[in-house]
């Protein structure tokens, strides 16, 4: 018995976070999903096995791209995959790697524009 309502738990919670990436991107995308997308979303969850924060956190950053596109989500998942990405921790630790990546970027080509302000003196070879 005890088994049994285990697994009825596991099973109300898991079509709870279902439902809730269902609702999130309905609500993100300001419309209905159609029979394909709910397939799509379905095989992230069932075959993927993609966990329920992973994937509203890639339609979070495709929303902020403004691409209401569940390729382009699939494209996310698939790209923090192979990047060994599988929770929301990892996510973060990524955003904060591209941050550090940019300020290093800006600190270079500040450094090169400061040396670019200074006066240019021309190396010639003077003759005696």
């Amino acid at each position: 018995m005890i088994d049994e309502e285990k697994k009825e738990l596991l099973n109300v919670s898991a079509e709870k976070d279902r439902q809730k990436i269902f609702n999130a991107f309905q609500v993100e995308f300001g419309r209905d999903l159609s029979p394909i997308e709910l397939e799509m979303i379905n095989d992230w969850i069932e075959e993927d096995k993609y966990k329920t924060d992973l994937i509203l956190l890639a339609l979070r950053e495709a929303v902020l791209s403004q691409a209401y596109n569940l390729k382009y989500i699939d494209r996310i998942l698939l790209s923090w995959e192979k990047q060994g990405i599988r929770s929301k921790v990892d996510v973060e630790n990524l955003k904060k790697a591209r941050e550090k990546r940019k300020e290093n970027i800006n600190t270079i080509s500040d450094n090169n524009k400061n040396k670019e302000n200074k006066p240019k003196i021309p190396l010639t070879k003077w003759l005696d």
